[in-house]
């Protein structure tokens, strides 16, 4: 059955979904600014061989955020333009949760979520797994923040050959 979470709760969920994934994280949120504790959370993960998918809005992210998480190892950065839906998952958990990834809404906003696990809920959570996984598929990779500032710095430092 799944469970309620109230706003204290749903961070809580949040970590343990980052910190218990052995396979797989999937964080799907039209705004990031993922906070440095979760950005170390997820460095250990990809240290520990998960791979990480994070799903966005392009244009609703800030560079440099966007800079920190190619940094990070196994990630793989995704854009889908009308997204809204706000989702974090592990190969054994879904929160399903109106919170952006986005420190503001962690610390000040009134949130809650649903928790599902395959043991409780079965049906719906393979039903929520196969919508992660279409938002996956209809998402883009994004085009690399890193390489087009390394490009720019490269342009701005190679001499005029006109």
């Amino acid at each position: 059955m799944a469970e309620f979470l109230t706003k204290k709760v749903v961070g809580e969920e949040l970590e343990r979904i980052i910190c218990q994934a052995s396979i797989r994280i999937i964080l799907i949120s039209p705004y990031l600014q993922v906070s440095e504790e979760y950005m170390e959370r997820l460095g250990d993960a990809a240290r520990r061989g998960v791979q990480i998918s994070v799903i966005f809005r392009e244009n609703k992210v800030p560079s440099a955020q966007l800079i920190d998480l190619e940094r990070l190892p196994r990630i793989g950065l995704r854009c889908l333009n009308n997204l809204h839906a706000k989702c974090y998952s592990n190969e054994s958990r879904i929160l399903l949760s109106p919170m952006n990834l986005y420190e503001h809404s962690e610390l000040h906003n009134i949130e809650m979520g649903i928790l599902l696990d395959p043991v409780q809920d079965l049906e719906t959570f393979n039903r929520a797994s196969a919508e992660i996984d279409t938002i996956r598929n209809r998402a883009v990779k994004f085009n690399s923040a890193i390489s087009k500032e390394t490009t720019l710095y490269a342009q701005k430092r190679e001499p005029n050959r006109g």
